[in-house]
């Protein structure tokens, strides 16, 4: 995509900036993300994200003077996402967003709080590797935070959204069970009353999986609770909302991709004695597709341009994440139609592209409510318009 380089984003990099994502566009190249596909090691061994975290991949944009300033976070995203341009199947977008969007922002956020400020360094070294448990396995039965002198007690099951193997700690939210609201926590992963289960793999065994975890009256300390009420629901919605313009930019690098693939695989093919190229069909998707890639890069730019003005618009974004996602898959399932059942190489790659949208289609929020956010954004606005 090259946000870096994008007009809407001028002034807002220098060389060093330039020259750092270069590197680590080195270490996560194509052949080298193939290479931990079929390796038994996984991609989220320490080793690996130590030498991430040595090359300055978790963070990355951010000073360590500073809080995380709207400006600041537009960099660490758009820095984070050129770093990420031959992920083009996903395949290890949505662990790098967690350990160096959401875990080092979050903890950077809650810096008054000793625990929380003593695991940046490590965090962004990649020593320490983290987890998010945002959502509840059963939203009918939500896992509970109930207090005691020393701090909580939590009880039931979060999803992992990456169920990184060697992973640490968790940031997770848990209802009080006083009715006060969502509490953020950072859980120890290696508690024995912990037990965390794989249910969806994509790729080989390198690559990450999602999961579950299930909790089981696990002690969570006082000191290691980050936010808590309506301060807490504030750093959450920032995090949160920083973690979809990266989901709706992981969707535009798909479908880019996706372009790149049906044209080079179908529009040589013969239909009818004629070039597929040529067929309406063939067409109008193409069309569809360059147009739709187009307006998403630029509003993901005007976006990260408006977030870095301290215009942070989280209804907008949430919008943005939503309809990217939306469109991404569609375009990918149309290409998917579009190849039929001849076995190339195209249908494999688009099965590929199809499967990993899926997973950005649902992280940090699905379509119907990110939407209904944005919707009810517009009639406050429209209400207060008329007043």
């Amino acid at each position: 995509m090259g946000l870096l380089s994008h007009p809407a984003l001028a002034n807002l990099f220098d060389p060093e900036d330039f020259a750092k994502v270069e590197r680590l566009q080195g270490f996560l190249s194509a052949e080298s993300i193939a290479t931990m596909r079929r390796s038994p090691q996984s991609l989220y061994s320490e080793p690996v994200w130590s030498e991430l975290g040595r090359l300055g991949l978790f963070g990355i944009g951010l000073n360590d003077q500073e809080l995380v300033s709207p400006k600041a976070a537009a960099r660490s995203a758009a820095m984070t996402a050129d770093v990420l341009r031959d992920d083009v199947y996903c395949d290890v977008d949505m662990a790098i967003y967690v350990q160096g969007i959401v875990a080092v922002q979050t903890l950077v956020f809650n810096h008054e709080n000793s625990v929380a400020r003593n695991l940046i360094r490590p965090v962004r070294a990649g020593e320490i590797i983290m987890c998010t448990a945002y959502t509840d396995r059963d939203p009918n039965n939500p896992a509970i935070a109930t207090a005691c002198d020393a701090g909580y007690h939590l009880n039931g099951q979060k999803w992992l959204s990456v169920n990184m193997p060697d992973a640490h700690l968790a940031l997770g939210t848990f209802q009080d069970s006083e009715g006060r609201g969502k509490i953020t926590g950072l859980i120890d992963l290696q508690s024995r009353n912990i037990s965390r289960e794989t249910l969806h793999r994509l790729g080989g065994p390198g690559i990450f999986s999602q999961g579950s975890m299930t909790l089981d009256n696990v002690f969570l300390p006082r000191s290691h609770v980050l936010a808590s009420g309506l301060s807490g629901l504030r750093i959450w919605n920032r995090v949160i909302s920083i973690s979809r313009i990266l989901n709706a930019i992981s969707a535009v690098r798909s479908l880019s991709h996706l372009i790149v693939t049906v044209s080079a695989d179908l529009a040589g093919r013969s239909v009818l004695n004629g070039a597929f190229r040529d067929q309406p069909a063939f067409r109008k998707w193409m069309f569809s597709a360059k147009a739709r890639a187009a307006v998403l890069e630029n509003s993901i730019a005007d976006t990260l341009r408006m977030m870095a003005e301290g215009r942070f618009d989280e209804p907008r974004i949430a919008a943005l994440k939503a309809t990217a996602t939306k469109d991404a898959t569609a375009l990918a399932e149309g290409a998917r139609d579009l190849a039929g059942g001849g076995g190339t190489l195209a249908t494999n790659e688009i099965a590929r592209i199809c499967t990993s949208l899926n997973c950005h289609k649902f992280s940090s929020g699905a379509e119907a409510p990110l939407m209904a956010l944005f919707a009810a954004s517009l009639n406050r606005r429209a209400a207060a318009q008329t007043v």
